[in-house]
């Protein structure tokens, strides 16, 4: 019924979902906004137990829109990606940062940027607003809303972040440097210089791509901030059904702290993806006065696509080795996702 409710205001406010208006010409700004729109509505819910029995779980409603603004000459002039989200977590160990509380409702704006050509041939642009922090793999594999994951979070507390870049593609690399504020989902200041960050690699489309990512700057965490310092490289290459995939990253993690991470992953998906599964290892290494912690942690994971809209997903996480020889338990995830 909720459901029903909620697409049903989105049609009438926003049109079908991925409708486009053909009419030739049109005016007013509404009307160029209107007929080149597309929209999806998101609703997924995500269960996690361990094997302790401990319950969480994590629920999702957002719309996601693009639209394109285009030249006379029929380009891309502005490219505008809005994904505002609704979510309710509950009982989720560890916590995400968005939640303040162990049972709460809480505003997620995923990705919220635009994305404005000055250059021709999209050498150049100018992103505004809130966008994934260019850095390893995530800036081409996107993990939003999914169980799959990259080191991220674990790297930075979060996956996207307020303020500008400078990216384009040119015919040997593509590239994304940027400036951000270094608080996450909301637009805070509690002091620092934010964050300076970028990545550089071979382009995206090839069979085979590699990259190179930095980030310095002030995190916020509660009331203050850290320092991090973070170089990464990565690499993707494609093989028949297959991709293999890396991150290696270090840096300090704070005064007293430097930290490594590699990420390993291999996945295999059938000609019309819609089967997806994946194997990813990730170890970490934190080092402080002289020593070391080491964890290290199999991630399993499927993704089928059920339908036309919907996608039941489900990951497995071992822990392997974990510092101090704490015995983690295993963990599975489920997770139902809608997308009309």
């Amino acid at each position: 019924m909720w459901l029903s409710l909620v697409y049903s205001t989105a049609v009438a406010i926003l049109g079908s979902p991925q409708s486009v208006s053909l009419k030739p010409t049109e005016s007013s700004f509404l009307d160029t906004w209107k007929r080149n729109l597309r929209w999806d509505l998101d609703v997924s819910q995500r269960v996690v137990v361990d094997g302790d029995g401990e319950v969480g779980s994590l629920g999702a409603l957002g719309l996601d829109l693009r639209n394109v603004f285009a030249g006379d000459d029929g380009s891309d002039l502005v490219t505008i990606l809005l994904q505002p989200y609704l979510l309710r977590g509950d009982g989720l160990s560890p916590r995400p940062g968005v939640f303040e509380e162990d049972h709460e409702y809480a505003v997620q704006w995923r990705i919220f940027n635009a994305n404005l050509r000055l250059l021709e041939g999209g050498d150049a642009n100018l992103r505004v607003g809130h966008f994934e922090i260019p850095f390893g793999l995530e800036q081409n594999l996107d993990t939003n809303g999914t169980l799959r994951r990259t080191p991220h979070v674990a790297n930075f507390g979060f996956v996207a972040d307020w303020g500008a870049t400078l990216n384009g593609e040119l015919d040997a690399v593509d590239y994304e440097l940027g400036w951000s504020r270094g608080s996450g989902n909301e637009y805070l200041d509690r002091g620092g210089d934010g964050v300076f960050s970028g990545r550089i690699g071979t382009p995206r489309e090839a069979n085979s791509v590699i990259g190179a990512s930095f980030v310095h700057g002030d995190f916020l965490r509660g009331a203050s901030t850290v320092r991090r310092t973070r170089a990464a490289v990565d690499w993707t290459t494609l093989w028949r059904s297959w991709t293999f995939q890396a991150e290696a990253s270090h840096g300090r993690e704070d005064a007293a702290t430097d930290s490594s991470r590699l990420l390993v992953e291999a996945n295999w998906t059938n000609p019309h993806e819609t089967h997806l599964a994946w194997l990813q290892l990730l170890h970490t290494t934190h080092h402080r006065s002289g020593s070391s912690d080491h964890s290290t942690e199999a991630r399993l994971g499927y993704r089928a696509r059920v339908s036309r809209d919907w996608t039941l997903s489900a990951q497995v996480t071992q822990p392997l080795d974990q510092a101090g020889g704490v015995d983690a338990p295993t963990s599975l995830s489920l997770q139902l996702r809608f997308r009309l």
